[in-house]
Protein backbone atom coordinates (compact mmCIF):
# COMPACT_ATOMS: atom_id res chain seq x y z
CA UNK A 1 0.00 0.00 0.00
CA UNK A 2 1.61 3.19 -1.18
CA UNK A 3 2.24 5.78 1.10
CA UNK A 4 0.17 8.49 -1.32
CA UNK A 5 -2.80 6.00 -1.20
CA UNK A 6 -2.93 5.25 2.91
CA UNK A 7 -0.68 7.91 4.62
CA UNK A 8 0.15 7.58 7.91
CA UNK A 9 -1.60 4.20 8.43
CA UNK A 10 -0.09 1.87 5.64
CA UNK A 11 2.65 -0.65 6.25
CA UNK A 12 5.17 1.91 4.56
CA UNK A 13 5.04 4.28 7.55
CA UNK A 14 7.35 1.11 9.15
CA UNK A 15 10.46 2.90 7.14
CA UNK A 16 9.33 6.05 8.38
CA UNK A 17 9.06 4.95 12.13
CA UNK A 18 12.86 3.81 11.59
CA UNK A 19 14.51 6.87 10.20
CA UNK A 20 12.45 9.02 12.84
CA UNK A 21 14.22 6.97 15.83
CA UNK A 22 17.93 6.18 14.04
CA UNK A 23 17.96 10.15 14.13
CA UNK A 24 16.75 10.80 17.05
CA UNK A 25 18.36 6.97 19.02
CA UNK A 26 18.99 10.02 22.21
CA UNK A 27 15.49 10.66 22.58
CA UNK A 28 13.43 7.88 21.93
CA UNK A 29 15.99 5.92 24.23
CA UNK A 30 15.21 8.20 26.84
CA UNK A 31 11.47 7.78 26.11
CA UNK A 32 11.27 4.56 26.23
CA UNK A 33 13.30 4.39 29.46
CA UNK A 34 10.92 6.18 31.28
CA UNK A 35 8.08 4.46 29.63
CA UNK A 36 9.52 1.56 31.60
CA UNK A 37 9.61 3.23 34.92
CA UNK A 38 6.02 3.79 34.46
CA UNK A 39 5.31 0.36 33.83
CA UNK A 40 7.19 -1.13 36.61
CA UNK A 41 5.80 1.97 38.77
CA UNK A 42 1.96 0.55 37.89
CA UNK A 43 1.65 -2.83 39.71
CA UNK A 44 3.60 -1.24 42.87
CA UNK A 45 0.04 0.95 43.20
CA UNK A 46 -1.97 0.08 46.25
CA UNK A 47 -4.86 2.33 46.08
CA UNK A 48 -7.55 2.29 48.61
CA UNK A 49 -10.96 2.84 46.28
CA UNK A 50 -12.72 4.26 49.44
CA UNK A 51 -9.99 7.25 49.29
CA UNK A 52 -11.01 9.54 46.21
CA UNK A 53 -7.86 11.45 46.45
CA UNK A 54 -5.60 7.89 45.83
CA UNK A 55 -8.30 6.78 42.97
CA UNK A 56 -8.01 9.77 40.88
CA UNK A 57 -4.30 9.95 41.24
CA UNK A 58 -3.86 6.58 39.96
CA UNK A 59 -6.66 7.33 37.05
CA UNK A 60 -4.96 10.44 35.79
CA UNK A 61 -1.26 8.76 36.01
CA UNK A 62 -2.41 6.37 33.97
CA UNK A 63 -4.30 8.76 31.53
CA UNK A 64 -1.04 10.80 31.55
CA UNK A 65 0.92 7.34 30.87
CA UNK A 66 -1.57 6.84 28.23
CA UNK A 67 -1.22 10.50 26.36
CA UNK A 68 2.57 10.25 26.59
CA UNK A 69 2.69 6.97 24.88
CA UNK A 70 0.00 8.86 21.96
CA UNK A 71 2.48 11.17 21.81
CA UNK A 72 5.67 9.12 21.10
CA UNK A 73 4.00 6.94 18.83
CA UNK A 74 2.74 10.21 16.47
CA UNK A 75 6.30 11.59 16.86
CA UNK A 76 7.81 8.92 15.24
CA UNK A 77 5.55 8.83 12.44
CA UNK A 78 6.59 12.74 11.72
CA UNK A 79 3.68 13.76 12.86
CA UNK A 80 4.81 16.34 15.31
CA UNK A 81 1.87 18.94 14.86
CA UNK A 82 -0.43 16.43 16.49
CA UNK A 83 2.14 15.02 18.90
CA UNK A 84 2.46 18.47 20.22
CA UNK A 85 -1.63 18.62 20.59
CA UNK A 86 -1.64 15.35 22.92
CA UNK A 87 0.96 17.33 24.93
CA UNK A 88 -0.78 19.66 25.53
CA UNK A 89 -3.18 17.19 27.29
CA UNK A 90 -0.70 15.24 28.62
CA UNK A 91 0.37 18.41 30.11
CA UNK A 92 -3.60 19.59 31.69
CA UNK A 93 -3.74 16.05 33.14
CA UNK A 94 -0.12 16.40 34.47
CA UNK A 95 -1.19 19.92 36.29
CA UNK A 96 -4.56 18.33 37.77
CA UNK A 97 -2.68 15.31 38.86
CA UNK A 98 0.07 17.32 40.77
CA UNK A 99 -2.71 19.63 42.18
CA UNK A 100 -4.56 16.86 43.42
CA UNK A 101 -1.82 14.71 44.99
CA UNK A 102 -0.60 17.73 47.14
CA UNK A 103 -3.77 18.44 48.21
CA UNK A 104 -4.11 17.78 51.96
CA UNK A 105 -7.92 17.80 52.40
CA UNK A 106 -8.97 17.34 48.93
CA UNK A 107 -12.92 16.87 48.78
CA UNK A 108 -13.36 17.53 44.82
CA UNK A 109 -14.93 15.70 41.79
CA UNK A 110 -14.37 11.62 41.86
CA UNK A 111 -13.88 11.83 38.10
CA UNK A 112 -10.55 12.19 35.91
CA UNK A 113 -12.78 14.40 33.40
CA UNK A 114 -14.25 16.68 36.13
CA UNK A 115 -11.48 16.87 37.95
CA UNK A 116 -9.44 18.27 35.31
CA UNK A 117 -12.45 21.08 35.01
CA UNK A 118 -12.22 21.68 38.55
CA UNK A 119 -8.87 22.33 38.90
CA UNK A 120 -8.52 24.71 35.91
CA UNK A 121 -11.78 26.14 35.16
CA UNK A 122 -13.66 26.34 38.62
CA UNK A 123 -10.26 27.32 40.78
CA UNK A 124 -9.99 29.74 38.22
CA UNK A 125 -6.19 28.63 37.57
CA UNK A 126 -6.34 28.35 33.66
CA UNK A 127 -3.97 29.69 31.46
CA UNK A 128 -5.62 32.86 32.03
CA UNK A 129 -7.53 31.87 34.87
CA UNK A 130 -8.28 34.97 37.97
CA UNK A 131 -6.26 32.63 40.18
CA UNK A 132 -3.76 31.07 37.58
CA UNK A 133 -0.77 32.19 40.00
CA UNK A 134 -1.54 30.79 42.84
CA UNK A 135 -2.58 27.55 41.38
CA UNK A 136 0.93 27.61 39.12
CA UNK A 137 2.53 28.29 42.50
CA UNK A 138 0.47 25.66 44.17
CA UNK A 139 1.43 22.89 41.53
Amino acid sequence: MPVDENGFLGAEILHWIKKHRNENQAWFDLCLKLNRLCHTILPTFQIDNNNGQEVICATLFIRALGFYQAAIILAERGLINEAKVILRSLFDVTFAHCAVAKSEDYNGPQNSDSVISYTWEIKGGGPSGTNAKEVSAFI
